[in-house]
């Protein structure tokens, strides 16, 4: 079978969140978890495998792949070989036990609030906290606007960075924190759901992460 190349750019995003991934027979989908279980990412695809099977180190096996032109997929019971007329490679799967893999299902909480935010926003909120060396990304409300910002929520001298997004009518003050380090997606626009239970959820069609705040959060 042939790997689309949006699944294999998928599959190196998820590489970012847990080198390890598991996939089951049939599934028209991928879905991965980090170590700490902070991350979870799921997005449809436009294949079905044709068995189930582990790969431990994702990158390698992208990178094997990259070594062959135009690659088919013959997925055995132990191994996938990967092959053109020429060239292939064998490469062998890893039991489900050594693979940290996300529940079948996730129940998110109701929002306590809903935004927007564009892949501009989210690429510059990034870029700045590297440059200004902060950990934290901010999702407050501030004179009756939305506002991302970066910071070092535990140093009060830190730089800081900010940018409203968007108007603010409800009545609960909030200041909600995500680590940079946790903002693994694949770039895009994203609808953001944002929970004081704990947990955000981004959405960019038939992707979907979901990444735990700081205890820090507060919402009143």
């Amino acid at each position: 079978m042939k790997i689309s190349n949006e699944t294999l750019t998928v599959l190196a995003s998820f590489s970012r969140i847990n080198q390890s991934i598991y996939i089951n027979e049939g599934d028209n989908f991928l879905s991965t978890i980090s170590i700490d279980k902070n991350i979870m990412g799921k997005t449809e695809i436009v294949e079905t495998f044709p068995s189930e099977f582990g790969i431990y180190d994702l990158s390698e096996f992208l990178s094997a792949a990259s070594l062959i032109a135009d690659p088919d997929f013959e997925f055995g019971d132990t191994s996938v070989v990967i092959k053109n007329n020429s060239t292939k490679i064998k490469f062998s799967y890893v039991s489900k036990e050594l693979v940290i893999s996300p529940p079948s299902t996730m129940k998110f909480p109701d929002p306590d609030i809903t935004i927007n935010i564009s892949n501009e926003e989210l690429t510059s909120a990034i870029k700045a906290a590297a440059v200004l060396s902060v950990p934290s990304l901010i999702i407050t409300n501030q004179d009756g606007k939305i506002v991302i910002a970066v910071d070092d929520h535990k140093n009060s001298s830190a730089n800081t960075w900010s940018k409203s997004i968007g108007d603010y009518d409800g009545d609960n003050d909030f200041t909600f924190i995500i680590s940079v380090d946790n903002l693994k997606m694949m770039p895009g626009d994203y609808a953001v759901d944002v929970s004081s239970k704990g947990i955000s959820r981004w959405t960019n069609a038939e992707t979907v992460y979901y990444i735990a705040l700081s205890l820090d959060s507060t919402f009143a």
